[in-house]
């Protein structure tokens, strides 16, 4: 994918995933960039962290009710 203007004011490229190389270039034909803003997004990082977080609640919880003592609690005087 190739893109390429002329325009001397700013200039605006939006990459969508699908076509994401993984290498951009950006050059001028007369060296003469002065300023040049990266923006990456990705908009799936905030399912993902809370699907993270309840598996991660989940196995907190799971692993305390295996280590939980599960002894039944017998009446004073009574034996085992």
């Amino acid at each position: 994918m190739a893109e390429e203007t002329s325009a001397p004011e700013k200039v605006t490229l939006t990459v969508s995933q699908e076509n994401a190389p993984e290498t951009v270039v950006v050059q001028s034909p007369d060296a003469d960039i002065t300023v040049l803003e990266v923006s990456l997004a990705r908009k799936t990082w905030f399912v993902e962290a809370v699907i993270g977080i309840l598996v991660g609640v989940f196995l907190v919880v799971a692993g305390v009710l295996l280590l939980w003592p599960r002894r039944p609690h017998l009446p004073e005087g009574a034996s085992a």
